[in-house]
């Protein structure tokens, strides 16, 4: 459920189980995007998300330039509530080239 008034209120929300059989929810009408959508490897850095942080700014900040790139980032990081990501989490944020797939 999206906050009234949040950029992301509208979007329609699917359940569905991974592949561990774990329930998750994606919005929109997409599949999630997994490390196998990489299929000759994702080059990647680690970035430690600090309080405030959020998927938007990050896909911006990593070069990519495209805010709307935030769910490729929630998704091979397996969050959930994108809006709150714990300080200090460890992120697998993909290089420029590999955002510039989608």
């Amino acid at each position: 459920m999206m906050l009234k008034g949040s950029r992301y209120e509208g979007l329609k929300c699917y359940r569905y189980q991974d592949e561990k059989g774990r329930n998750r929810s994606v919005m929109d009408i997409r599949p999630p995007v997994t490390l196998d959508a990489f299929k000759d490897g994702i080059r990647k850095y680690l970035k430690k998300a600090k309080h405030g942080d959020y998927l938007d700014t990050i896909a911006i900040m990593s070069g990519a330039n495209r805010e709307e790139l935030w769910y490729i980032i929630a998704d091979i990081n397996d969050i959930e509530k994108p809006l709150n990501i714990p300080s200090n989490t460890l992120l697998k944020v993909p290089e420029v080239s590999d955002f510039l797939r989608f």
